[in-house]
This record gives C-alpha cells, sequence and structure tokens, in this order.
C-alpha cells in the first residue's frame, strides 16, 4: 500500500509539474484520439515510431499488434522469457518482437499466415485485431455464434471495442487499421470486463486484470545508487539522469524513534537529496516516461548475525533483526579479509524494499544542517515586514554550494562562523551558533582515518561522511562587504602530521564512539598548497593590465597573474603559492630556507643531514640546480650526493619541523 500511494503521489506530481506521459509533435490536443493516444503509450502499449511523432496514420503491422496485445493481457514478462526462439522463417530469432509473437501464437491472439510465415511487416486487419482482443478477454469461437469474421466482428461491437471510430469511415473485416484508430480500440479494450468462470470476477475489467492501470505504470526499477555528493555531477548519480526537470519523491523512516516515523510521498527537490540516501529511477516499460524515488532508512547496531554464513551472506542481523541483502549489495563487505564482522558497530542503508543496499563502517549521523555563513546582507528600508526586518544571509553547505537564504534573525554576528540552520515552514532558516575556539596542536592520521591529540593519548575516528570545511580568507566584520572565502575538502586533500595550534578551529563528534563528522580548518595548506621557484617576470598581459609571472612548481612551468605590480617576485625567490589547475592562483607568500649548507654531510632515498641535522624527503620533493639566473633546472634526488653537484644547499620543508615538517624542495646555488 505505501509503494503503490507513493506511486500514484508521483504520478499526481508529474501530472501536476505538466510533464507530458506522451508527447507527439504530430498529435495535437484536439485531436479526436488524444486522450487514447496518451493513455496508452503511457501504459506502454504503443510508442513512438520516429522521434518524437507517433506516426498516427500509418498501417499496425502485424508485429507491431503482437507486442501491444500481449502487453495489454499482462504477459510482457512471458515474452521476455520467450525470446530466442522462432518457429516461422521471417520473425528473427534475435528480433525486437521475437518474444512477442511466440506468446502471441502460443496463447491463440493469432496465428502465421501460411505454415512457416508469420507476416510480421504486413498490415493487421480489423478482423485480426477484434479477433485477438476477443480472445484476450477469454472468450474462445465456442462462445461465438456464426462463422469468422462477421462472429467476431459483431462481439466487438457489441463489446464497445470499436466505439468511437469516426462514422464517417466504412470499416470492413479487410480494412487495415491505422495507428490512432487502434490506440482507441486499445483504450476501449482495457475498460471491457473480462469474461471469467468466476463470478467472482466479472466485474474486472482487462485493465485491472492485467495490472495496466495507473498505478502501475510505473513497473521498471533501476539499480539502487547511494547519494554521495563528493561523487554527484550535478545532475547524474551512477546510471541516473536527475536532470531535465524529473520529479523526485521521498520516502522516510526515522528509525531513532519507536515506533519509527513514516513519511511517504513527499515532493522535493536535487538539493533536498541528503548524503547517503537511495536513488532510484522509475519508468515505465519504455523509459521514457519516469520519476525519481529517495529512500532514507537507516538502521544503526551491532552486527549480531551474518546469515546463512559468512561465505555466502543473504541477510545480516543488526540486534537481532533480520535484513535480506539487496542484489546490488557489495558481498565483499561481509566477506573478504577486512570484513565487517560480528559485534562490530554499523549503518546499514535499506532501500525501497527494506534490504540492505549498503553498510557503513562508522556509525552514521546526519551532518547535512552543518554551514559556514559566508556574508549577509542588510536590511534596506524597502526591506521591512510585518514581522521585523527581512534579513539575508549566504550559507556554504556541506555539499560545496553556496545559497542564499531569509534568516529568521539578525545574523550579522555570525558572518564567518560555522552553525547548524534548520528551514522553517516560511521559508527562512534559522542559525544556531556553536561554541568553538581555537584547538590546540593536533595529529593527523591519514592513512587510519583519525585525528589525534597533542599528546597522542587521546583521539577520535573520522567518520565516512566527514564534511571539511576550509576558510581561505576569513571577514568577520559585520561592516565589511566581502565575503568570507571558503572551500569544501575531502580527507584525501588533508595534510599528514601535525598540524599547528589555530589550524582546526572545530570539530564535532557524533554517535556513540564520538567519530568526528564536521571538521573546521584555518586555511590549513593542502596538496594544493605547494612551493616553487620564480623564473621570470614576462611582463603585461595583452589587456594591459595584469602581470604575468612564471613559476616553477615540481619541475613544471606555471603562469601567474595579477593585476598589481608584486616588487618581492624576483628571480630564483621561493615562494609557497596555490594551484589551480594549471595556473597559481595566489601567492600566499614568498619563504626562507629552513636551513643552508655549503655541503651534504650525508643523503639518500629517504634523508638528507646537514648542518648535524637529519632532514626526511617528502614524496613530491625536487631539486632545482642553479647554475645561472632564472633558469632552474630540475635533477635527480641521487644527483645530490654526486660530486658534479657543488654550491650553496638551500632547503625547504611543506611545514614546520616541530610539526613534522619533510623537505619538499632544495634549491642549489650552483657554483
Amino acid at each position: 500500500m505505501k509503494k503503490t500511494l507513493a506511486i500514484l503521489l508521483a504520478l499526481t506530481i508529474i501530472l501536476s509539474t505538466g510533464t507530458s506521459l506522451a508527447a507527439f509533435s504530430d498529435v495535437s490536443e484536439v485531436s479526436y484520439f488524444y486522450d487514447a493516444i496518451q493513455r496508452v503509450t503511457s501504459l506502454g502499449i504503443m510508442d513512438a515510431l520516429e522521434g518524437t511523432e507517433f506516426k498516427h496514420d500509418e498501417a499496425v503491422t502485424r508485429a507491431q499488434f503482437a507486442q501491444a496485445i500481449v502487453i495489454s493481457a499482462g504477459l510482457w514478462s512471458t515474452a521476455e522469457k520467450m525470446k530466442g526462439i522462432t518457429r516461422f522463417s521471417d520473425v528473427p530469432y534475435d528480433g525486437p518482437y521475437n518474444g512477442y509473437i511466440n506468446v502471441c501464437v502460443k496463447e491463440g491472439y493469432m496465428t502465421g499466415v501460411a505454415s512457416s510465415r508469420f507476416g510480421p511487416d504486413s498490415p493487421v486487419t480489423l478482423a485480426q485485431a477484434v479477433t485477438a482482443m476477443i480472445r484476450v478477454l477469454g472468450y474462445k469461437d465456442a462462445d461465438l455464434l456464426g462463422m469468422w469474421p462477421k462472429n467476431y466482428m459483431e462481439k466487438a461491437k457489441a463489446l464497445g471495442l470499436t466505439e468511437g471510430l469516426p462514422d464517417r469511415m466504412s470499416l470492413t473485416a479487410d480494412s487495415v487499421v491505422s495507428r490512432s484508430f487502434m490506440a482507441q480500440m486499445f483504450s476501449n479494450l482495457l475498460d471491457t470486463q473480462i469474461k471469467s468462470a468466476d463470478a467472482k470476477n466479472d466485474t474486472l475489467t482487462l485493465a485491472e486484470a492485467s495490472g495496466l492501470t495507473a498505478g502501475s505504470i510505473y513497473t521498471v526499477y533501476s539499480k539502487p545508487e547511494v547519494f554521495l555528493r563528493s561523487k554527484f555531477s550535478g545532475t547524474k548519480i551512477g546510471g541516473i539522469d536527475l536532470g531535465g526537470g524529473v520529479s523526485i519523491v521521498k520516502n522516510s523512516v526515522d528509525n531513532s524513534i519507536e515506533p519509527a516515523a513514516v513519511t511517504n510521498g513527499e515532493a522535493i527537490n536535487i538539493d533536498d537529496i541528503e548524503e547517503y540516501d537511495i536513488v532510484y529511477q522509475i519508468s515505465d516499460r519504455t523509459g521514457r516516461n519516469r520519476y525519481i524515488l529517495v529512500i532514507e532508512n537507516r538502521i544503526t547496531g551491532v552486527v549480531t548475525g551474518i546469515l546463512p554464513d559468512k561465505f555466502q551472506p543473504e541477510k545480516i542481523e543488526i540486534n537481532g533483526k533480520a535484513y535480506e541483502l539487496d542484489k546490488s549489495f557489495d558481498r565483499t563487505k561481509l566477506t573478504g579479509t577486512d570484513s565487517f564482522r560480528l559485534n562490530d558497530t554499523v549503518t546499514v542503508l535499506l532501500g525501497r524494499d527494506g534490504k540492505a543496499v549498503d553498510i557503513l563502517g562508522t556509525v552514521y549521523e546526519d551532518n547535512s544542517n552543518f554551514a559556514l555563513v559566508i556574508n549577509y546582507m542588510k536590511p534596506s528600508s524597502n526591506q521591512y515586514v510585518s514581522n521585523g526586518s527581512k534579513r539575508t544571509v549566504k550559507l556554504m553547505l556541506t555539499d560545496g554550494t553556496v545559497k542564499t537564504f531569509d534568516a529568521a534573525s539578525d545574523p550579522s554576528e555570525l558572518k564567518g562562523k560555522l552553525v547548524k540552520y534548520t528551514k522553517n515552514e516560511d521559508g527562512t532558516v534559522t542559525l544556531t551558533s556553536l561554541n568553538y575556539v581555537y584547538q590546540s596542536e593536533m595529529k593527523i592520521d591519514k592513512a587510519n582515518k583519525r585525528i589525534l591529540y597533542s599528546n597522542d593519548y587521546y583521539s577520535n575516528d573520522v567518520a565516512d561522511n566527514v564534511k571539511i570545511f576550509n576558510i581561505i580568507s576569513l571577514n568577520n566584520d559585520k561592516d565589511n562587504d566581502e565575503d568570507t572565502k571558503a572551500e569544501m575538502l575531502n580527507w584525501s586533500e588533508m595534510p599528514s602530521g601535525m598540524v599547528k595550534t589555530g589550524k582546526i578551529l572545530y570539530l564535532n563528534k557524533a554517535g556513540m564512539f564520538d567519530d568526528i563528522n564536521i571538521i573546521l580548518l584555518n586555511d590549513i595548506e593542502t596538496a594544493d598548497v605547494r612551493l616553487g621557484i620564480v623564473k621570470g617576470y614576462k611582463g603585461r598581459s595583452a589587456d594591459g593590465k595584469q602581470y604575468n609571472y612564471s613559476i616553477v612548481i615540481g619541475g613544471k612551468e606555471y603562469m601567474y597573474s595579477t593585476d598589481a605590480y608584486n616588487s618581492a617576485l624576483v628571480v630564483d625567490t621561493a615562494v609557497k603559492v596555490r594551484l589551480s589547475g594549471n595556473t597559481v592562483s595566489e601567492v600566499i607568500e614568498t619563504v626562507e630556507p629552513d636551513t643552508s649548507a655549503t655541503f651534504i654531510q650525508a643523503a639518500d632515498t629517504e634523508r638528507i643531514r646537514l648542518n648535524s641535522r637529519t632532514y626526511k624527503f617528502a614524496d613530491n620533493c625536487t631539486v632545482y640546480l642553479l647554475k645561472s639566473p632564472a633558469i632552474p633546472e630540475k635533477i635527480k634526488l641521487s644527483d645530490l650526493w654526486t660530486e658534479t653537484v657543488s654550491g650553496q644547499f638551500r632547503i625547504y620543508t611543506d611545514t614546520s619541523l616541530a610539526n613534522g615538517g619533510k623537505v619538499e624542495m632544495i634549491i642549489i646555488k650552483g657554483y
């Protein structure tokens, strides 16, 4: 009942939003057959022949009719099973109509035109069509008096199968039936009562008996996809296209309360889909009419059973209750050497039928209601309303998008701050401030996805759905109109090792294990922050406004353009920059070497020793040899300890040595 309700609501949404179930360029809404064509095409009985054209005046072939009559009878799944064989020389075993023709002949709806031929491309006649329709309704030759085809033609008229066909057309048993006429006949057929030996079923129409009612239009379900913002292109998730104005319906189950609260059939937008929701595309058999079903149903608890066993799992038991595994479930998460085990605490994502679609290694706690206040708009005189002044706030959400909302209260004191937000029924948002101070020095263990405190004694695991805000340029001055600049990071972009005081501003911990699912950073140095060397000044750009500099990073030359001349960017200067693709988006600062020396005490592929101190190489360490100004030559690490390389060795680390810094760049001023 719940699924049917969701489907009916989806159909209502589609119709109310003006999405046509069958929009054909050659069928006008004022056409006599418009309603019938709409109905039979939406149910998949008939479809377009060429692009968006229905070709309403063309004749229906016997193969096309065989497909339509089998679908009307509710036997389309049987047709799928009967593909690949043929008894007729003119019906290819791998042709599109093969299975339908096999069912049609097997059920006695149609016969061949000769012992070995079906005549698939010949037009179906009116007599052939009404004969098949009457037999689909359950009538046999013995039920009709007289000779064929007259007896079937008279029965068709009595049942109303030919009702609605224009009187101006003189139709005989041998008449060829056009596609528009056929659409009307099939629409009439669906509303005709079937013949049944069971008196209780005498009132069923063919549509009811075969399942071709409005609620059964959508019968094809896609593979379920787990919604992850980090993998969302903006319109597609896996093989599902969320674009094109398709209607989206959400069913939610809140298992945090007893009994669980269920909400079905909620109309939502793409932006309302949350992390770890399960997404389906549901369509009719043609694939042309569709909508999106979103499921939010999660169970958190302890694994108490893997059934029937770990090697061939079919169900997973959480807190003593078993959940069947969906066929899309990655079973290696239960069978592999690093898989989940009994007594692990997990979150299981359930699909539309209550089956387990995926499993999360850490306890899932929703964090989608966090946001960073980028800016706010001061209320002007024309923005005052009856309940106070209208205030507009700009928020960066956990999916990385920046959106503007009307705030329920004055947001000016929250500019540049991380907050929780709640959407209200009137469209405004309520912002809740968070208490956080500059955190102390911490250690990031990327490999084990963990953050440790300065003494390494206390630590917290990082949740799979962690959201990381990184403030690039903080502006919390409410009288300054400029935005706070920020970005969203993935865990893979985080630095590894010690992070100095003031770089991690806030950690939100959730679940029974206090897993970290929100991190607020203060301009932390990520993979896009690199050390480089200025190769030279390239002059103004073509528009005469920008200054262009060449900076070598990792042995590759990048361009940096700015509107103002920077006197600090002189040849051979070491700089810390921020990369954006193939360009330098920002020169953060010029940097001095951590140490320099005229000779190397020791070196190998992992370390170098100068001035009685040993330094480890970073993975991306680059060595430059300067034999002449503005020509940094990249050399191999192994060249460092050859007799041919000499001069002044300048060592630059990726962060301070106290924070575990490693050598990212070496500049050798050659002699």
